[in-house]
C-alpha cells in the first residue's frame, strides 16, 4: 500500500475520534455496573474502534498504534466475557419463568446461582481493563494526536470524497467480503460449528468496515448494512446455542465434583441433572431452528445478488466480476 495522504488520514482521524467518543461515553456506566446494556454498548464500541484503527493503522504513529490497539483489545475481551455472562443470566432468568415442572427447578436455579457468582467475579477484572483508557491514558493520547490531524484537514478544506478514500474503502470492504464468502461452502454443513462461528466474526468485521465508509456511499449502503446485521445476528444466535450445548455437560461435571468435595458423594446431583438436561434439549431444538432460518435467509441474499451488487458498488469501474467461490468449493487455507 502506498503511503497515505492528508485526505486519507483526515478521514481516518475523524472516523477514529467518533468511535473513541462512543467508547468513552459508556465507560462510567460500565464501572458502576447498574445497567447491563452499558457493557454491551461499550463492547460494540470497542470493537468498532479496533476496526477503524486497523483500517487506518498506516496513518498512526507506529509504537502508539500498537499500544492503543493492545489496550483496546484487552477491554474488548474483558467486556466480552462479562457481556456473555450477562446474557446467560438474563436467559436463564427468563427460561425459569416458563418452567412449570418443579422437578426441573433445582438444576436451573443452581445454574443461575453459578452464573451470577461468575458475573460478580468478572466485574473487578473488567474495571481494571478500563483503567488504561481514562482521560490520562489511551483515549487521551488518541485525542491529543488525532485531533490536530483532523483540524489541519478541515482548515485545508480537504475533500473527503477524494478518490483515494474510495480506493481505500474498496480494498477494505472487498477483502472482508471475500473473507466472509470463503466460509460459504460450510453453510450446508450444520455440524461445522467452528467454521460457522468464524463466518459470524468475518461478517462482523465486514459490517464494521461498511459502517466506517458509509459516508462515501450514503443510503445505498443501508440495505446492505441491514442484511449484514441479520447475518451476524442469526449466526450469533446459532453460536450461542452451540456454546450452551457444549458447556452444560461440563457444568454438570463441575457441580458433581463440588458435591463430592462437600458431601463426600454425588447423590444429591440427581436433583440437578433433570433441569440441566431439559435446558440442553431446548437449546438443541432452538439451534436447529436458528440454522434453518439462517440458511433460508442466506439463500434469499444469494438470489437477490446482494454480495455481487455490494462488490460492484465499491469496486473500481474496470474491475468486473467478484471472486466469489462457487458452492461446494473449499476456501483456501
Amino acid at each position: 500500500m502506498a503511503s497515505p495522504n492528508e485526505v486519507e488520514c483526515c478521514f481516518g482521524a475523524q472516523a477514529i475520534l467518533i468511535r473513541m467518543d462512543a467508547a468513552a461515553s459508556h465507560a462510567q456506566a460500565v464501572r458502576d455496573n447498574r445497567d447491563v446494556e452499558a457493557v454491551h454498548d461499550m463492547r460494540v464500541a470497542s470493537r468498532r474502534l479496533r476496526t477503524v484503527l486497523e483500517l487506518f493503522v498506516d496513518c498512526l504513529p507506529g509504537k502508539k498504534a500498537r499500544t492503543w490497539r493492545k489496550a483496546i483489545r484487552r477491554v474488548t475481551r474483558a467486556l466480552g466475557e462479562a457481556r456473555d455472562t450477562d446474557v446467560h443470566v438474563e436467559f436463564v432468568e427468563g427460561f425459569l419463568k416458563s418452567v412449570t415442572d418443579r422437578r426441573l427447578l433445582p438444576g436451573l436455579k443452581r445454574l443461575l446461582l453459578r452464573l451470577r457468582q461468575k458475573r460478580r467475579a468478572l466485574q473487578d477484572d473488567m474495571v481494571a481493563a478500563l483503567d488504561p483508557l481514562d482521560s490520562s491514558g489511551t483515549l487521551g493520547e488518541m485525542e491529543a494526536i488525532l485531533g490536530p490531524v483532523l483540524a489541519r484537514g478541515q482548515l485545508s478544506r480537504v475533500d473527503l470524497n477524494d478518490p483515494c478514500i474510495r480506493r481505500r474503502a474498496s480494498r477494505a470492504i472487498s477483502q472482508r467480503l471475500e473473507a466472509m464468502l470463503a466460509y460459504e461452502p460450510y453453510i450446508e454443513q450444520p455440524q461445522r460449528i467452528l467454521e460457522l462461528h468464524a463466518m459470524r466474526i468475518a461478517a462482523k468485521h465486514l459490517r464494521y468496515a461498511v459502517e466506517i465508509f458509509r459516508p462515501l456511499y450514503g443510503e445505498d449502503f443501508d440495505s446492505i448494512l441491514r442484511s449484514l446485521k441479520q447475518v451476524q445476528q442469526q449466526l450469533g444466535d446459532l453460536h450461542d446455542c452451540d456454546v450452551w450445548i457444549a458447556w452444560l455437560p461440563s457444568f454438570v461435571e463441575q457441580e458433581r465434583q463440588r458435591t463430592v468435595e462437600y458431601f463426600g458423594d454425588a447423590r444429591t446431583m440427581g436433583r440437578l441433572v433433570p433441569g440441566i438436561d431439559h435446558l440442553r434439549t431446548k437449546r438443541q431444538c432452538h439451534r436447529d431452528e436458528c440454522y434453518r432460518d439462517f440458511v433460508a435467509f442466506w439463500q434469499q441474499l444469494r438470489q437477490q445478488d446482494t454480495w455481487v451488487a455490494m462488490y460492484r458498488m465499491v469496486s473500481p469501474q474496470e474491475q468486473s466480476e467478484p471472486p466469489v467461490p462457487p458452492p461446494g468449493q473449499e476456501p483456501s487455507a
